[in-house]
């Protein structure tokens, strides 16, 4: 156990420090109003993120049984939570830009629905390393 909270810890500063280095290069590309428009366009993405959040993961590794239908299956709900939420995002995108009289957040949204599109289609597999406490195998999957 403690070797997997090690793993964890690791993962969570390995993010941290990703996370700067990703700040420092968007702080030296964008201007400051800009940092403005992402944030706003990232609330709204991640309050659409957290109220559509189905736990899929969870359900699989609660579940007894590894079936790959199981996991089939999750993997197809999330593909789908994330067209629908890529498609709210795309039809509140002007809505949103007329609220806060900035045009330019409406093109941010629709990057943002992209993203979250793509970024629905994670591999699913990974539920596998959490759930039998693998986070060795999730670390290097992350970071590899």
């Amino acid at each position: 156990m403690a070797r997997g909270a090690g793993w964890m810890v690791m993962l969570r500063m390995a993010d941290r420090v990703l996370g700067v280095i990703s700040l420092g290069i968007l702080a030296r590309m964008l201007l400051p109003e800009h940092f403005g428009l992402v944030a706003l366009a990232g609330s709204l993405g991640g309050l659409l993120e957290i109220l559509s959040e189905l736990s899929v993961e969870l359900a699989l590794i609660r579940g007894s049984q590894s079936d790959r239908r199981l996991y089939d299956s999750a993997w197809t709900i999330k593909i789908v939570r994330g067209l629908v939420v890529s498609v709210i995002l795309l039809l509140l995108a002007p809505t949103v830009a007329r609220f806060f009289a900035e045009p330019r957040i409406e093109v941010v949204v629709y990057y943002l629905a992209l993203a979250s599109f793509i970024l629905s289609f994670e591999n699913i597999g990974v539920v596998e390393f959490r759930k039998h406490l693998a986070f060795e195998k999730e670390f290097t999957y992350l970071f590899l």
